[in-house]
């Protein structure tokens, strides 16, 4: 079964090759079945008159008008069906179907590269635990200001071209998780699949309801957007975390129009010495979506520069999340560079477990660190809003959040976002961010193996060129060749066995089985009849005709072709003019030249030749009569019988003929 699924060998790597052994060879089989059952086709068509005549009674047409010799073996079949002649048109079939078959084995096998698997070991280079050493680095406010991150653009820079340039991801990265590398010895040919451990983040969120941000003024003129709120811990307690940042108005146009701002900040606490606040809020993720309207106005003899804005946020969609890391095992297959192929997870994930943070780092340092990396975009030292007019999104989250899921949601003249729309983008963009950002940085990240590292046994799926079989030409070969098997048993098992005594596959050979016939009287004079006024005469003539053995008119037997009353069996007299009581042991029917069908009542005129003339000359003598059955029967018994018989000499037509007549008692016949 798994070699049918997996398909053949090629038995080469040349390709020439392979196709002469799966394709030409079948196909060279399959011909030469074609004229071996045109050879066995044309002997059946050939021999076919033979068996109608040799079942005895066989009127013109079904017998000596056979015309199958010349028409192609293909059109042989519906003639052969009309007369019933079953293993003529078997043969005929196994001519047209040798031609399909020739096609079907030709292209029954195809070659394909396919998956084969076998065993072999991985190792992992790193442990499942996460293990960051956080260098905090704090600013006035005690907020967390430096990362695991060796390069705080670069996965923006991933990130950005994946979804919009179509780029590959990672090695090690799919859509939601990041798997902890496994590695193996040997090339990079094939797909390596092990189980190892995934890695994924996920988002929580909550809407903050109402309009949450009213303009403020604690940058002298700038416009800037402030938040206060209250946020529920683990112990049942809560903390205050607030944060106020301006808004970027460079992009909107002179004059007054709505405008739309998105924004993703972080929070940190309304009491920097609160250690419990501080962790508490510094992981936290704030995404807002605003509708407002601004009055932007130029400086005086400098059209390009714009003033600060007077600007209203009129309404704004905001929402408020924290994150979850899940974890999970899996059954993951890589290519030689790493490239994840196919990914199944094996039980249940768990989120946020504690087992897979190690030393210094806990849940809410890790979080924290991811945080600070999600609000900080290529180029920006902080993170902050950008008002606009158009209707595409200048904050990098919301823009590839949009991308994700294929939806606007920065138009300035539509309202804000719904919440399930402002999740969604947030938090697809949040599990591709998570997974690219933990590939890049996966050597300062996960705590890395000791000298004898942990193996495992894999699977190695290594794509081989294999010749796989077509199903359709599959079962169309198969059923021609049952079709073939059965009718070959049943044309050789069940046709007469030599029943000729020489094959009619010349002129002379079908000249001796007809050359002595009184049949050849029947069609005197045809000569330049076409067949179908040939097969007209034959029937008005009425005759059955057969095949069998008979005496010519040379006095000879002969096996052939005769007229069925000829040779069909049936009782006769004959009688010897010997006064000898010896009866011979074997007698034959010897055929009449010009048989007597009646004789005359009045004396025959002189010169006249007749039976009755022959008869009444005749001398009185004692003549033994053997009554036969048939050709060639053993005398068995023998009748004397004594009575007054006549015997003469005469010519009939020519012809000098011996005439011996029986009289007496019974009427027993007259031989010729």
């Amino acid at each position: 079964m798994l070699t049918c699924a997996l398909g053949l060998p090629t038995l080469s790597d040349t390709q020439l090759v392979s196709q002469i052994i799966f394709s030409f060879i079948p196909t060279v089989i399959a011909t030469l079945l074609e004229p071996f059952w045109v050879l066995v086709g044309r002997y059946l068509a050939l021999y076919q008159p033979y068996i109608e005549l040799r079942r005895g009674n066989a009127s013109p047409a079904p017998s000596l008008g056979l015309k199958y010799t010349n028409i192609p073996p293909v059109l042989i079949a519906p003639r052969a069906l009309r007369h019933g002649h079953i293993f003529l048109f078997l043969a005929s079939m196994m001519v047209i179907t040798a031609n399909f078959l020739a096609i079907a084995l030709g292209g029954i096998f195809d070659r394909s590269s396919q998956p084969l698997t076998s065993d072999i070991m991985v190792t992992y280079p790193f442990t499942t635990g996460i293990n960051t050493e956080i260098q905090k680095a704090n600013s006035m406010d005690g907020v967390l200001m430096e990362t695991f991150a060796k390069d705080k653009a670069e996965h923006w820079l991933v990130v950005n071209t994946n979804v919009v340039e179509g780029t590959e991801l990672p090695a090690w990265v799919t859509d939601e998780f990041y798997f902890l590398p496994f590695e193996w010895k040997g090339n990079k040919d094939g797909l390596r699949t092990s189980v190892t451990q995934g890695y994924g983040g996920n988002l929580t969120c909550r809407l903050l309801a109402g309009n949450t941000f009213q303009p403020i003024n604690e940058f002298g003129e700038r416009t800037a957007l402030g938040i206060n709120v209250t946020m529920p811990i683990s112990d049942g307690g809560s903390v205050r975390c607030e944060n106020n940042q301006r808004l970027g108005f460079q992009l909107l146009k002179p004059g007054t129009y709505p405008f739309a701002a998105e924004w993703v900040w972080g929070l940190k606490p309304s009491d920097g010495s609160d250690q419990k606040a501080v962790r508490a809020c510094i992981s936290l993720i704030l995404a807002g979506w605003g509708r407002g309207e601004a009055n932007s106005t130029s400086m005086p003899g400098y059209p390009d520069l714009h003033r600060e804005p007077s600007a209203t946020m009129k309404s704004d969609t905001t929402i408020i999340c924290s994150q979850k890391i899940s974890t999970g095992e899996f059954r993951v297959t890589v290519d030689g560079k790493g490239r994840v192929k196919r990914s199944k997870l094996i039980g249940e994930l768990k989120y946020d477990d504690p087992r897979i943070f190690n030393r210094s780092t806990s849940v809410g340092n890790f979080t924290a660190q991811l945080a600070m990396l999600l609000r900080v975009p290529p180029r920006s030292i902080s993170d902050f809003g950008i008002m606009h007019n158009d209707n595409q999104s200048h904050s990098f989250s919301q823009f590839i959040g949009e991308l994700l899921i294929n939806k606007t949601l920065s138009d300035p003249s539509t309202p804000p976002p719904s919440f399930e729309d402002a999740q969604h983008a947030l938090s697809k963009f949040y599990k591709r961010f998570f997974t690219i950002l933990l590939a890049l940085n996966q050597d300062g990240i996960f705590v890395p193996a000791a000298k004898v590292r942990r193996s495992e046994v894999g699977q190695l799926e290594s794509l081989e060129p294999r010749m796989l079989m077509d199903p359709v030409m599959f079962y169309i070969a198969v059923f021609i060749l049952g079709f073939q098997l059965i009718a070959g048993t049943i044309i050789f098992a069940l046709t007469p066995r030599r029943v000729l005594p020489r094959f009619p596959y010349s002129l002379a050979s079908e000249i001796s089985f007809f050359h002595a016939s009184s049949a050849l009287s029947d069609v005197a004079g045809t000569a330049n009849m076409s067949s179908a006024m040939r097969s007209k005469h034959l029937k008005r003539l009425g005759g059955t005709y057969g095949y069998g053995s008979f005496r010519g008119p040379d006095g000879e037997k002969h096996v052939g072709i005769e007229r069925m009353s000829l040779i069909r069996g049936y009782k006769e007299a004959v009688v010897t003019t010997s006064a000898s009581s010896t009866i011979p042991k074997t007698t034959t029917m010897v055929r009449m030249v010009s048989p007597v069908t009646s004789a005359s009542p009045s004396p025959p005129a002189e010169e006249v030749d007749s039976v009755e003339g022959a008869v009444s000359a005749a001398e009185d003598v004692v003549v033994p009569v053997l009554a036969v059955d048939q050709i060639g029967t053993q005398a068995s018994s023998a009748v004397e019988v004594s009575t007054s018989v006549r015997v003469a000499t005469g010519s009939i037509s020519g012809s000098a003929l011996t005439v011996a007549v029986v009289a007496g008692e019974d009427d027993l016949g007259l031989v010729v």
